[in-house]
């Protein structure tokens, strides 16, 4: 049984679906690995134990495992996105919006994988741990078709973008726990992908066929990046209050460009920002057993870099993360949590999300699910399109178009402990 599981973790396909417009232009959305019980607890990964998880944000949150095992986390996302269009009366007077796109996708996809190991297995000290896994850093999934139309509400012009890809981090950690007070950890993430676009667009106005058809590859995208933590618990207090904190290098990501229209390729290098974080995981004095965890993530969006767009400007994001578990029987937790996350092309964007989730432990399996719901409503003029691509969010940008987005997220993660 125990090499069955290793054998699915290591043979599944990574992969991972975003689905925003945002995303697609600008670099892709943030996907960083969250397994069912992080999810389920505001996406918090910090302090709290998490896991494999906790390989791809805080390193040191490993020496927090009690027992070495594998885990795979599959998950199915929801994405809803309604593009709506200012319609006017014949005295110039906006009397309402239309919809001139309506996008939904359901897909279901491997979202994480790994093993933890605490050494004592191997007859070592179990305060050291070592873990392998991996998941999808950035994502670069969406599907957009979209009419837009005239002030008589007639179909001027119909367009069609698709985005494919993922960037995944194949990731392998070491954490230590050297006092009682203090555990820390590092772990290298190898980073693959590729990220493929396609565009048609079609003017009524001249003929019945299609227009413009575009496409752009990059390929062989390469790179890597490191992630350093540590923990800490107070000795008045060990068993009851954690403080973690990490920082994740920049990731200089080469690869290969190539566009429909031309036959060679040319090299391409995208720096991705630096990540760092800062959190709690606090249980108070219960007969039940309780616990508060609470994170600040930082994203140093402003230094990202394009060799490909020189002029690129993203601002800084501080993201929040809360979340709260209950036990309320053996071995049956409940979690809730909320998390808020502003956009990097304008921080006055954020999408909030609740999250909710359970588990159960039965000898040596452990299932958990995680589920978050989300939304984020705004105007295209109040943005920006930052990809090198811009000719097609050109196309995209009408006067005044109103975005509508909604998301949810199944994750269920299967632990086999050994």
């Amino acid at each position: 049984m125990r090499w069955f599981w290793i054998f699915a973790i290591l043979t599944f396909p990574l992969s991972g679906q975003a689905f925003t417009l945002l995303g697609a232009a600008n670099y892709g959305d943030l996907a960083q690995g969250h397994n069912a019980k992080s999810l389920a607890l505001g996406a918090t990964s910090v302090a709290v134990e998490t896991g494999a998880a906790a390989l791809f944000t805080n390193p040191a949150a490993l020496t927090r495992v009690n027992r070495a095992y594998s885990e795979a986390s599959f998950g199915i996302i929801y994405s809803r996105e309604i593009v709506s269009q200012k319609v006017f009366d014949s005295f110039e007077s906006t009397i309402g919006d239309a919809a001139i796109a309506t996008n939904k996708t359901v897909n279901g996809f491997p979202y994480l994988g790994g093993f933890v190991i605490p050494l004592d297995l191997f007859g070592l000290s179990k305060n050291y741990v070592v873990s392998l896994g991996y998941t999808s850093l950035y994502d670069f999934h969406y599907e957009h078709e979209q009419e837009n139309r005239d002030s008589e509400y007639q179909i001027t012009n119909t367009l069609a973008y698709s985005s494919e890809g993922s960037l995944n981090s194949f990731s392998l950690g070491f954490a230590a726990h050297p006092f009682p007070v203090l555990s820390m950890g590092a772990s290298v993430h190898i980073l693959t992908g590729e990220h493929t676009i396609h565009f048609e667009y079609d003017d009524r106005s001249t003929s019945d066929e299609t227009d413009e058809v575009w496409g752009m590859d990059y390929e062989n995208l390469s790179g890597y990046n490191l992630s350093l933590g540590v923990l800490v618990q107070p000795l008045a207090v060990r068993d009851r209050f954690t403080v973690g904190a990490y920082l994740q290098t920049p990731a200089e990501i080469s690869g290969d460009q190539s566009m429909s229209v031309d036959v060679l390729s040319t090299d391409r290098q995208v720096t991705y920002p630096l990540r760092a974080g800062l959190g709690i995981d606090y249980m108070p004095r219960n007969p039940l057993v309780s616990r508060l965890v609470a994170d600040f993530i930082y994203n140093n969006y402003s230094q990202m870099e394009d060799d490909n767009n020189p002029d690129l400007d993203l601002e800084d994001t501080v993201e929040f993360h809360v979340g709260l578990e209950h036990v309320l029987a053996e071995n049956v937790p409940v979690r809730i949590g909320f998390y808020w996350e502003p956009t990097a092309t304008d921080n006055d964007l954020a999408s909030t999300f609740l999250t909710f989730g359970s588990g159960y432990q039965v000898d040596y399996f452990m299932l958990d699910i995680g589920v978050k719901l989300g939304k984020r409503n705004y105007r295209d003029g109040d943005v920006s399109y930052n990809a090198n691509n811009q000719a097609v969010f050109d196309r995209i940008q009408i006067e005044d178009v109103k975005i509508e987005e909604t998301y949810g997220q199944l994750i269920a993660t299967l632990k086999y402990g050994f």
